[in-house]
């Protein structure tokens, strides 16, 4: 996952130049007695279009705001990613992460899309890498 350049407050808009990352899943791996292995993620060339990220970004950071957590992130580096590759840009589901310097990160998963704007979204994860 790519980090932005900046870091946008909760509420603001993003920046023209943020990245995105685009991720595909590799085909299921088993083992020799068929057990699942997991699948591998691989970071496409593909970006997300900005207009959709700054979509996503605004109705994440209103969520994010909603619940609470405005200004523990106001400082945090966020990215927006997709597992989707292989799906139409309206079929994915998409997440926006706030990540702090020491490895935490709020991140609202799922987003799902209509007509380019986010609709509806499966909650938020919190975690650390």
């Amino acid at each position: 996952m790519q980090s932005l350049s900046q870091s946008p407050q909760c509420g603001q808009t993003a920046p023209p130049e943020i990245n995105s990352v685009v991720y595909q899943k590799s085909k299921p791996r088993f083992n020799m007695v068929g057990q699942y292995l997991g699948t591998l993620l691989s970071e496409t060339q593909e970006k997300i279009a900005p207009y959709r990220v700054e979509r996503l970004l605004r109705y994440a950071s209103k969520r994010v705001q909603n619940a609470g957590f405005s200004a523990a992130v106001a400082d945090w580096t966020v990215s927006v990613t997709t597992n989707d590759a292989d799906c139409r840009v309206d079929e994915r589901f998409y997440c926006v992460r706030w990540q702090n310097s020491q490895g935490g990160y709020i991140e609202l998963v799922g987003i799902l899309v209509e007509k380019a704007r986010p609709i509806l979204d499966h909650g938020f994860a919190i975690g650390e890498e």
